[in-house]
């Protein structure tokens, strides 16, 4: 099975197919139940033309809630930021993403090397 290519419309439409399904009570779990994929994968191949296993849906459902516990950090605890209601974007300043970009190359290192 090749990985899925997600373009931003096709996340949305994602989110937007899974949070109906969670509606109708179709996510008992941290995940969506056998239903819950099954009308997602209908609902996304009606939208987007792309046939995504839910395998592939899983994956992106993790990668997902791993960037909202990381946005959710940054935003709640990080000094140094603000937060643009209209934009829905965080505010920083030059030294603050330089000091960002620093702590990020570190953390991929010591990732990396195990």
């Amino acid at each position: 099975m090749s990985k899925a290519n997600w373009s931003p419309e096709m996340t949305t439409i994602f989110c937007n197919l899974a949070a109906k399904e969670k509606e109708k009570g179709n996510r008992p779990t941290k995940f969506l139940n056998p239903a819950g994929y099954k009308n997602v994968e209908v609902g996304f191949f009606q939208q987007t033309e792309k046939l995504y296993s839910r395998l592939q849906f899983k994956n992106k459902w993790g990668s997902l809630r791993t960037l909202y516990r990381d946005w959710l950090i940054l935003k709640n605890t990080s000094t140094g930021l603000g937060w643009n209601d209209e934009t829905n974007t965080m505010i920083a300043d030059d030294e603050w993403w330089k000091k960002a970009g620093e702590v990020s190359h570190v953390r991929k290192i010591k990732l990396s090397c195990g």
